[in-house]
């Protein structure tokens, strides 16, 4: 079994540095919510940024909400449970 510590910032990570799945799904979301913001203040009116910005962003967004959902399924934890899982001949850090 892996044992959670928080950082500075409280993110979770397991006691190899890892960040577990539904963390990294959680800050995922948190990040596309910014990117959401940004498009409605500056995707169009007259705040609006340059059109290969907004599509930038648009992408960037698109990139994030995919992970995010990537993250969330059950296969995709359970692959990346299985890949973090430590093995018994690995090394603990201090």
């Amino acid at each position: 079994m892996t044992e959670r510590v928080s950082d500075s910032q409280g993110a979770s990570r397991t006691e190899f540095g890892r960040i577990p799945c539904r963390d990294m799904a959680d800050a995922l979301e948190r990040m596309a919510h910014g990117k959401q913001f940004w498009l409605a203040d500056f995707g169009r009116g007259r705040r609006k940024r340059p059109d290969h910005e907004i599509q930038q962003k648009s992408l960037e967004l698109d990139v994030l909400q995919q992970a995010a959902q990537d993250y969330r399924t059950q296969r995709f934890q359970e692959k990346c449970d299985a890949v973090f899982r430590p093995r018994e001949n690995q090394v603990r850090r201090p």
